[in-house]
């Protein structure tokens, strides 16, 4: 499926709310650093947050990014910043083709990889 720039935009600023919010639902369980864990959900947003940055080099190469520094979920919120910041720069009509694709596979595997956390998540608080 093939998004749009605004509505990539509005979801490439939402996941770091949603990854932490994931996480969050975590904390207020006994264990919780041993379900994110256990879940792999830390590697699973580890590899989202490599996604985001490749799609922001992909979508307007050369644009610095905003930095890869701190925990997981930092690195999110810095690669989506970044994936925004690339968008913002891209006029309008050079939104085709390559671009709009990759621009999709990017969002599109950032979300899977959030349902996937969340499904891993469910699994491991059900097998405590």
């Amino acid at each position: 499926m093939t998004i749009n720039p605004p509505d990539a935009l509005v979801a490439a600023r939402s996941f770091p709310r949603r990854w932490r919010a994931l996480f969050a639902s975590a904390v207020g369980d006994e264990g919780a650093t041993e379900i994110l864990e256990r879940s792999g959900a830390e590697q699973l947003a580890g590899q989202a947050a490599d996604v985001l940055e490749a799609t922001a080099e992909r979508v307007r190469p050369g644009l610095p990014s905003t930095g890869r520094g701190g925990d997981v979920l930092d690195r999110i919120d810095a690669a989506s910043e970044h994936l925004a910041k690339g968008m913002d720069a891209v006029a309008a009509d050079d939104w085709r083709g390559q671009n709009i694709e990759t621009l999709s596979s990017g969002i599109d595997r950032v979300a899977s990889l959030l349902r996937q956390a969340q499904k891993a998540i469910d699994e491991a608080r059900a097998r405590r």
